[in-house]
């Protein structure tokens, strides 16, 4: 699971699919499975492999946000 903020500047959760050819999302906004870093969104923080901890996709720093309602 995969928290992002969308063109509308609203929370929007996705699903990442790790593969070998790179993570791919799942969104119920599109028919389309595209690579993470081509779905125009800006990546809040993503579920961790096993340790429960959240983590930043490749590398890249999570921004801070808190909810706006």
């Amino acid at each position: 699971m995969t928290v992002v903020i969308d063109d509308l500047d609203q929370g929007h959760a996705i699903l990442t699919i790790r593969t070998d050819r790179g993570d791919f999302i799942l969104d119920n906004r599109t028919d389309s499975v595209l690579p993470w870093n081509a779905t125009g969104y800006t990546f809040v923080k993503q579920e961790g492999d096993g340790t429960g901890a959240w983590v930043s996709l490749d590398g890249v720093a999570s921004p801070i946000t808190t909810a706006a309602r």
